[in-house]
């Protein structure tokens, strides 16, 4: 008796191992974007770098905000898999933490962070500082079918684990 429930128990580690190790798999080889530079202020330059894509594919980039967002334009990815292509910044856009979006057609969607400083009140021909803002960061968090699959899988596994141990004298 002893020996089926060890043989179950190992046989749920080795399931539970494979789940938790799967997703960084199907990370591993991925595109990438990068910006830089990583603080910039409203109305300024960035360069905005990609590796790893998809090869002759045409990427829509987008600032994503709280409550904000703002097409930058479209770059189109060349046959070695990379890009790099220098954007402007909306003037409009006030300070904080932005999410630089390059989606493709096929809704593959690549992500990186950008902060947004207010330009310096000289600068700006402001003599009245800003405060800053307790206002929660609400951004949109898609996961894909296959995320939500190893979710569901490592639950119910868990939960099987979980009462296999509860019966387990």
């Amino acid at each position: 008796m002893f020996r089926q429930w060890h043989r179950l128990f190992l046989l749920g580690a080795f399931i539970l191992s494979f789940l938790v190790a799967l997703p960084s798999a199907w990370a591993h080889g991925g595109g990438a974007i990068i910006v830089q530079p990583v603080v910039a202020a409203p109305g300024a330059d960035i360069q905005l770098q990609g590796e790893g894509l998809e090869a002759n594919s045409e990427l829509e980039i987008t600032l994503i905000g709280m409550g904000y967002d703002a097409v930058l334009g479209t770059v189109t990815v060349a046959a070695d898999e990379s890009f790099r292509q220098t954007f402007s910044l909306p003037e409009d856009a006030s300070p904080g933490v932005y999410q630089i979006q390059a989606k493709s057609e096929d809704d593959d969607t690549y992500t990186t962070e950008i902060t947004l400083e207010a330009k310096s009140p000289s600068a700006a021909g402001i003599t009245q500082t800003a405060e800053p803002s307790a206002e929660p960061m609400q951004l949109e968090r898609v996961r894909s079918p296959w995320e939500w699959a190893i979710i569901l899988i490592s639950v119910i596994g868990s939960a099987a684990l979980g009462a296999l141990l509860v019966l387990w004298k």
